[in-house]
Order: C-alpha cells, then sequence, then structure tokens
C-alpha cells in the first residue's frame, strides 16, 4: 500500500530573557541552540569557580590525588577574601574534597584562593622551572602561587577554544582583566559537567563536614548550595 509521510519542523522559541548576553546550549551534544552576544565581553563575578573547579579535577587526576585523603591548610590570606565565604579561618585543614564544596556550594571565595594555592604550590613543584633550580642548588619555596593557578586556567581555557575569556583571579572578585562570554561559559559549563566529580559537587544541596583548627581543635561547617532549582525536575546543577 502507497503510503505518506509528512514531517513537522517544530521550532521551539526561548523565553524572555533579561541578560543582556545570554546562550542556550545543548548539554549533551554543546551544539548552540539561541543566543544573544555571546561573544560580548564582560566580567563574570564567580562564574569564575567553574573554571576553579575544572582546573582542580583535572590536576586531581594528573597528580593523581585522592581529594578525600588529602588536606590542605587555609592560609591567613585566604581566609581574609570578601564577599562570599565558606566561612574558613586561618589554619582551618580539611579536605580537599571538603574545600570544593566550600568552593561551590556557598561561592566561597576563600575556598577559590585556599585552593588556587596549594595547587598553584602543586603545579610549580612539577614545573621545570623548579627542576632547573634544583639542578642549580637555586630551589626555593613558591612565593606566588597563584601565578601558576592562574596561568593553568588560562591555559585550560585556551585548550577548550574559549578564545574570549581570560582569568585574573581564582574567584570572581571584581577585575576588569577578569572577563569571559556567554558563549565561553556555556562551552565551559558542558565540558564541566562530563566530569562525575563536578556532577556531583554542584548538584548536592547541602554538604557538611569536620574542619580540623590550631590547638587540636573540630568545628562542623555546612554549606547550603546557593542554587535554588536544584531538586526541581530537568535540573541537575
Amino acid at each position: 500500500w502507497p503510503f505518506v509521510l509528512i514531517y513537522y519542523r517544530i521550532e521551539i522559541k526561548p523565553p524572555t530573557i533579561s541578560a543582556k548576553c545570554w546562550t542556550i546550549m545543548d548539554g549533551k551534544t554543546g551544539q548552540l541552540i539561541y543566543s544573544r552576544k555571546e561573544n560580548r565581553k564582560r566580567e563574570i563575578a564567580s562564574l569564575t569557580k567553574m573554571m576553579n573547579l575544572l582546573c582542580v579535577i583535572k590536576l586531581l587526576e594528573e597528580y593523581r590525588i585522592d581529594p578525600k585523603n588529602t588536606y590542605l591548610e587555609v592560609s591567613k590570606l585566604a581566609s581574609s577574601m570578601k564577599g562570599t565565604s565558606a566561612k574558613l579561618r586561618s589554619g582551618d585543614i580539611l579536605s580537599v574534597w571538603d574545600l570544593l564544596h566550600g568552593l561551590m556550594l556557598p561561592s566561597g571565595n576563600d575556598a577559590a584562593w585556599a585552593l588556587a594555592e596549594s595547587f598553584g604550590k602543586f603545579i610549580y613543584l612539577r614545573s621545570e622551572e623548579y627542576q632547573e633550580k634544583c639542578r642549580d642548588s637555586k630551589a626555593s619555596a613558591c612565593k606566588n602561587p597563584l601565578k601558576y593557578f592562574l596561568r593553568f586556567m588560562n591555559k585550560t581555557a585556551q585548550e577548550l577554544g574559549m578564545t574570549h575569556t581570560n582569568y585574573a583571579n581564582p574567584h570572581g572578585l571584581v577585575n576588569p582583566f577578569n572577563v569571559s562570554t556567554a558563549g565561553d561559559q556555556a562551552t565551559l559549563s558542558y565540558h564541566l559537567m562530563k566530569w562525575e566529580m563536578a556532577r556531583e559537587i554542584v548538584n548536592t544541596q547541602v554538604y557538611s563536614c569536620e574542619i580540623e583548627m590550631p590547638g587540636n581543635k573540630v568545628r562542623k561547617a555546612t554549606w547550603e548550595n546557593t542554587n535554588k532549582l536544584l531538586g526541581k525536575e530537568g535540573w541537575g546543577g
């Protein structure tokens, strides 16, 4: 029997969006669906922390570090960060896993700095620069670990094709040189959500941990995710 197939192309238009620059991307394919001024550079504030998270995850894999059994100490400088905070104190000791939750759930600028400092030192100690100094007996402590972490953040951005992005700090506090675009941030989100560790962290609504303090004291910290859409159908971070 003869038959006819009729195909209908249904176009779904985006909702009204008040943002000056925005992008809608297919999270499974990375395909751009809709956008407005997606290549316009803007300061990105705490979206910076997405790249911080991705870089730490990549370094954990590269250096074969167990985030749940590797502990870092929070510096005085890290604890002094202004803005959104995980309420960390100088001398606090907690695992990388805990710090990553302090980074992403309450959007902790202190956690962002602590991670950047510590992993910046890891990068330096494994660098050719440090190895060369060791051969010349001129090796010294890393005086500016943040420089090495920021360099890694920008290198990662280039590798992902984020051509309109520059990171000038690890947390997103006001800085005219800490810029990106809606298109680049969509690209970053697409790649970040490929990592199981990232998905687990950003999909956590509430996280609690114990923090070691100077004097053999311990306190409990609880962080609630600022993303109020979690738990609703269709939202995963």
